[in-house]
């Protein structure tokens, strides 16, 4: 079992845009910056060093949080026991957020302009993950890339379902 709590992470790229719509403060104007984050928010690939402890026999070893989340099972190097990760106890009902994102996205059809885009489709949370928001299906819409862009560019990333549905009424007229 994960028996860290948070851990200091570099935020570039991709994972700026990540953690600050998980509702972390990043750092502007500084080149990879590291951050605090609770393990829970940490993407399946990460490579953050957790510290692991098995469940027989009590001994403590560092993984990479990506690692070690991915991975079927584990075998304690001390004791030989086999252990299996736990879920990702920030999703909701089990399911995992690429499962439900790649079973929406099959449909291909964003929910505001209805064009079958099927290569320039993203999955939003109407009420963002920063605001009590999950990743529930009920939570989540698929649009186009490019209205998901304009989307997040008039209303930020911290989201309501208030928001949402007024900018779908406004471009639906």
């Amino acid at each position: 079992m994960i028996i860290t709590e948070s851990v200091k992470v570099k935020v570039s790229g991709p994972s700026y845009a990540y953690y600050k719509g998980l509702g972390y403060t990043v750092p502007p104007n500084q080149k990879c910056p590291k951050i605090l984050v609770n393990v829970k928010d940490l993407s399946d690939s990460s490579r953050a060093i957790v510290q692991v402890q098995c469940s027989d026999c009590g001994k403590v070893r560092s993984r990479p949080y990506g690692r070690y989340i991915q991975a079927k099972n584990h075998r304690c190097q001390s004791c030989h026991h086999i252990f299996n990760p736990p879920a990702k106890s920030r999703l909701d009902k089990g399911k995992s957020l690429k499962a439900v994102s790649k079973r929406m996205l099959k449909n291909g059809i964003c929910d505001i302009t209805g064009e079958d885009t099927r290569l320039f489709l993203v999955v939003h949370h109407v009420v963002s993950r920063s605001n009590g928001g999950t990743d529930d299906e009920s939570n989540l819409v698929v649009l186009s890339a490019n209205i998901h862009t304009m989307y997040h560019r008039l209303h930020g990333n911290k989201n309501t379902k208030e928001q949402y549905l007024e900018f779908k009424r406004k471009y639906q007229n």
